[in-house]
């Protein structure tokens, strides 16, 4: 969306225009971000036996140290703790977008896999390369659609079919070793991938395999949206744009909504319940967005 929409206003010639609202925008981020850290973190010190301790926590240590730590984007803690790394990557929007408005998308992609390439464990390094990635396809999104239309029926209807097809074969893979391990086990080929997902497929520094099927997922899941967009929209819109529209709101309420219904999800239960709390929170994020909507707070 941040090459698409401020792409489409840089061609516009707005340019000042898009830099100072990538800027506006990293920096309400940054401060939400902040906040919601130190807030989580003297709530959790405070009150241990009511929420979740996560590990990462800071403990029996000065407010200074903590505010610092936070302050520079060393510490985050909470339940809304990706702000700090998506402050930072709209930041770096900045300099992308000046780049492709230059027609240094090849520099663009260079020094992305180049940062990618060099991550070892630094989760900045690790996982800007999808924030790049989907910044160029949306500053060309429009073209590319174009150039994949223009392609014969059957180039694109294989092409769709190889998408689809890895898609669907990794998904139940990832179904079977997550859920039924004990057939993974006995199955060879899935007993390899499970022995080594830790290796293939790490989260903290986006491993090969879990870049590639983000790339795969996520390309087949849109081209379906996207196919049908018609459709989601007279069927759902009503349900889907309230909450897409507002998804800085809706991330920082799903954190207090967690932290406030822990006793219940901490609890074990069975299919009807989980499916009668994960009910509930939907609808009430979603009345919460549409409440934003309407009176427009601060976020």
């Amino acid at each position: 969306m941040v090459g698409l929409i401020r792409g489409h206003e840089m061609m516009s010639g707005r340019i000042n225009e898009v830099y100072q609202k990538l800027f506006r925008r990293a920096l309400t981020i940054y401060v939400w971000s902040i906040s919601l850290t130190i807030f989580y973190t003297f709530l959790s010190n405070s009150i241990k036996h009511y929420v979740p301790i996560k590990p990462e926590i800071i403990s029996d240590t000065s407010f200074w140290f903590i505010l610092w730590n936070t302050l520079t984007l060393r510490y985050s803690y909470g339940w809304a703790d990706f702000l700090n790394y998506y402050a930072v990557f709209l930041l770096g929007a900045i300099p992308v977008l000046f780049l492709l408005n230059k027609g240094k998308t090849w520099l663009v992609l260079f020094l992305s896999v180049s940062l990618w390439l060099l991550r070892e464990y630094n989760f900045y390094f690790a996982w800007q390369i999808l924030f790049v990635i989907g910044i160029v396809v949306g500053y060309f999104f429009h073209r590319l659609e174009k150039n994949f239309i223009a392609l014969s029926l059957k180039l694109r209807l294989a092409v769709c079919f190889i998408f689809l097809f890895i898609t669907i074969g990794t998904l139940i893979t990832s179904a079977l070793i997550v859920y039924f391990s004990e057939v993974a086990v006995t199955t060879p080929l899935l007993n390899i991938i499970n022995e080594n997902a830790n290796i293939w497929f790490d989260k903290m520094t986006l491993a090969p395999g879990r870049l590639f099927l983000a790339v795969m997922w996520f390309t087949t899941l849109f081209a379906f949206v996207r196919h049908y967009e018609d459709v989601f929209m007279r069927r759902l819109g009503w349900f889907l744009v309230p909450i897409g529209r507002n998804s800085l709101f809706v991330y920082i309420f799903q954190s207090v909504l967690i932290y406030v219904l822990y006793p219940m999800l901490s609890i074990p239960s069975g299919f009807s319940t989980n499916f009668l709390i994960n009910l509930f929170s939907i609808v009430l994020v979603w009345f919460a967005a549409r409440h934003f909507i309407r009176y427009r707070f601060v976020v």
